[in-house]
């Protein structure tokens, strides 16, 4: 806990292990088991002759877990994912790695909020050894514009509607540009440091955590998000709840589109250096417009966005 900052000390209780440390903050875990609870902490082996269960907990529980009580969550487990997983489209070619894929991408949601993370771990080397560790737990708008445009459209509507959400309230205010990522719970400030007491997989340093990428300007992003606002708005137009929010953000992206798409920036690549001149960049920026004016199209909305702005399409 807390990236083993202090000591963690853990205690047999008479119905869970608990784990808690006094490091930069208190924090506290909770493991409950039908197994020899001394056992388990002191790392014994255990022989299993009936059915047993962990679980692993956060909070405190109100109500004693049992054997059969933890069956049953096994089995509506079961169910969720048999039924999430019957709404994917079955494919003559490459079925199961498409199924699979989806599961993955599913996994890397976060229903509360909406986010759609790059990986769900931090710092595992892109070489053994080298120093390339990132963070990416985070929900990059570009790449989970991609994840979410796949898996809307391999049938999983819910997912992308909650995105979506996730968008709107990441901008309160018309005039609020979109950083690149976002935390999960929709954290803006994404402040990077090194974990210098962690080793690191497999001896590869620094160990980080943040990123420091979330104060890049990387123009592609809006692209990327207006083709998904696009699909969803076309595909699903009467059951789209936020559609006047998803329209004012469209507009937005244009004013910020119009005005900046000639800057330099870091681009898809996320070069640590000055930023530059991107042939991708430009392209999603007129991507970007392309797919709000088809959006103003389908709505019936004029496509004179600014006073001496006009994106009228030949």
């Amino acid at each position: 806990m807390e990236y083993a900052h202090g000591k963690t000390e853990t205690y047999v209780k008479k119905n869970f292990i608990v784990s808690l440390t006094h490091g930069e903050k208190f924090d506290t875990c909770f493991l409950y088991t039908s197994f020899n609870k001394n056992a388990v902490v002191e790392g014994r082996e255990i022989e299993v002759k009936d059915d047993g269960y962990f679980l692993l907990g956060y909070n405190e529980k109100l109500f004693q877990p049992t054997v059969r009580k933890m069956y049953t969550e096994l089995e509506r487990t079961k169910v969720y994912w048999l039924n999430w997983s019957s709404r994917t489209p079955n494919y003559r070619k490459y079925n199961s790695q498409i199924s699979r894929s989806a599961i993955t991408l599913k996994l890397l949601t976060y229903d509360k909020s909406g986010a759609v993370l790059a990986a769900a771990t931090t710092s595992l080397p892109e070489t053994i050894g080298e120093v390339r560790n990132w963070d990416y737990r985070f929900c990059w708008i570009r790449d989970a514009s991609m994840a979410i445009k796949v898996i809307g459209e391999l049938g999983h509507r819910n997912v992308a509607k909650r995105y979506l959400q996730f968008i709107v309230d990441l901008i309160p205010d018309k005039d609020e540009k979109l950083q690149i990522m976002y935390g999960i719970n929709k954290e803006k400030k994404l402040t990077e440091r090194t974990l210098d007491h962690l080793a690191g997989y497999k001896g590869s340093k620094p160990v980080r955590i943040g990123n420091a990428a979330y104060k890049q300007r990387q123009n592609d992003i809006y692209g990327i998000l207006m083709d998904v606002i696009y699909e969803q708005l076309s595909k699903y137009s009467n059951d789209t709840e936020n559609g006047e929010d998803l329209w004012g953000i469209t507009k937005g992206i244009v004013w910020i589109v119009s005005h900046h798409w000639k800057e330099a920036d870091k681009g898809i690549w996320e070069f640590r250096t000055e930023d530059r001149h991107f042939t991708f960049s430009k392209v999603l920026c007129w991507v970007a417009i392309d797919r709000a004016i088809k959006v103003a199209d389908y709505s019936e909305k004029p496509t004179s966005w600014k006073s001496g702005h006009n994106w009228n399409r030949k």
